[in-house]
């Protein structure tokens, strides 16, 4: 009996012990902050769009992670490098083109997660995994039918860059019932031939990301030639349609951030990049259309009223 009575008194102190332990444990955890370094290409307003709705993501899931920001235009890339690895994050957020090559060439044993990003590509290690800006093949095609009605051949030129983007393309394309008509070139320096041979057969023309297909020439080329010829071009963001593109489809950059806010979540709480496939913009009213009603005039092309309504971004009003 006096066993029991010195047991029972031993858990009656253990179990006090465990309750003056339990705030000091709970501190403990709570001050475990994750730790995210964040890459910006450059400090646009896109960019920012993008890194509002990464944060507004962990705000919305009552988390606070520890967050770093570098900024390419201020820090040479080897200074920026360095200072990530001695702090060690949990995880790494490139922002932009020039973010996601840097991370992807020097950073090996660290998470990695890009965003606003365009163009399909393979990555250096199996870290990597994003969201994608460009919009899905049967989205652009859905908006194409609505905008364009008429039309009935579309014009696609590609390289290898690109085969994925322009098979998916392909796929859509034939289940919806239009042509393709598609030429695949080594660079940009066979853009003008190839374009001309498909310009006078088809009905409007989709610009894909392919940074080996579309640099600063190749894109005004395109969108003078689309002009003269009445052919209307499609383009891969709101800056294409102000150059002269009739309209362009972009992803919501604040929405393409908040995406890339659950893919940290997830690596922070312990799966493996290589495991999460990149997300791509699905969700129709996070789409982005501008359109351009100056181009759209001088193409003989009347756009609906709704339809300008419905646009995020209207050039020549």
């Amino acid at each position: 009996m006096f066993i029991i009575y010195k047991n029972l008194r031993s858990l009656w102190h253990c179990g006090w012990i465990l309750i003056l332990l339990i705030p000091f444990c709970t501190w403990c955890f709570a001050s475990t902050q994750a730790k995210i370094a964040v890459i910006f290409s450059s400090d646009i307003d896109p960019y920012q769009q993008s890194f509002k709705g990464f944060k507004a993501f962990f705000a919305e899931e009552s988390t606070n992670p520890l967050v770093s920001e570098y900024y390419l235009e201020r820090q040479p890339p080897g200074l920026i490098i360095r200072q990530i690895l001695t702090e060690n994050p949990n995880l790494v957020l490139a922002i932009g083109p020039q973010a996601t090559m840097l991370a992807d060439k020097e950073i090996n044993k660290i998470p990695l997660i890009f965003s606003m990003i365009l163009s399909y590509r393979e990555f250096n290690n199996s870290n990597f995994t994003g969201v994608y800006l460009d919009v899905p093949a049967r989205i652009k095609l859905e908006y194409i039918k609505k905008i364009l009605p008429d039309t009935e051949r579309i014009g696609v030129i590609y390289s290898s860059t690109s085969d994925p983007v322009f098979n998916k393309i392909l796929i859509e394309c034939n289940e919806m019932k239009y042509k393709l008509i598609s030429r695949k070139v080594n660079s940009g320096k066979e853009f003008k031939d190839a374009f001309k041979d498909i310009s006078e057969v088809i009905d409007s023309f989709l610009m894909i990301p392919d940074t080996r297909v579309y640099f600063s020439q190749s894109v005004k080329y395109l969108l003078l030639e689309g002009i003269r010829k009445k052919l209307p071009v499609i383009g891969l963001s709101s800056s294409y349609t102000k150059a002269g593109a009739f309209a362009s489809l972009e992803s919501d950059y604040y929405e393409s951030g908040k995406k890339a806010g659950t893919i940290a979540l997830r690596i922070i709480n312990g799966t493996k990049p290589i495991s999460i496939e990149p997300i791509e913009p699905i969700e129709p009213d996070h789409i982005k259309l501008s359109i351009n009603l100056l181009v759209a005039e001088r193409l003989g092309i009347l756009i609906p009223s709704h339809i300008i309504e419905e646009s995020s971004e209207v050039f020549g009003k």
